[in-house]
């Protein structure tokens, strides 16, 4: 297999990241370029102090090889807690409600609602588009549109 020069660098950085913070009490999650680490504990007190580490972890590793952190894209999501806010280090981390993973919008109380909003939103903008395009298109054409289109969504 032949990788890029970008695609090489990711691949090592992501070895690492990945041989040091495997251990438990953390699970990283990686697909593509997108990681997760997830922490779980029963006792409040050590998930924050395992959840300090980690980013702890993480940050020094990024500094060491030149990346900086941008701690309001970074997502932090804790489940079935109120808003949590974490400062390590230069970066001050804030829980949201909701966040993106693989596509799906999970939040923190773990229902469905903001992932079917978005579904339906998507589905809206795109019937519409397509009301438009029809009238150019037969109905094979339109067809093969309509199933391009709502499987992706």
């Amino acid at each position: 297999m032949i990788y890029r020069r970008q695609d090489l660098y990711y691949l090592i950085f992501t070895q690492v990241i990945l041989i040091k913070l495997s251990p438990p009490p953390y699970r990283v999650i990686s697909y593509v370029d997108d990681s997760y680490v997830v922490v779980a504990d029963k006792d409040s007190r050590t998930r924050m102090r395992n959840l300090t580490e980690v980013i702890t972890k993480q940050m020094e590793w990024l500094n060491r090889i030149g990346i900086i952190c941008n701690s309001s894209k970074t997502g932090l999501i804790a489940f079935g807690t109120k808003e949590l806010k974490l400062v390590v280090e230069d970066g001050e981390f804030h829980s949201k409600q909701c966040i993106k993973i693989l596509g799906l919008l999970v939040d923190s109380k773990l229902s469905w609602e903001n992932h079917i909003s978005s579904v339906i939103q998507k589905s809206k903008s795109q019937i519409f588009a397509l009301r438009y395009v029809r009238t150019f298109l037969n109905v094979k054409e339109t067809c093969k549109v309509l199933k391009s289109h709502f499987a992706s969504v």
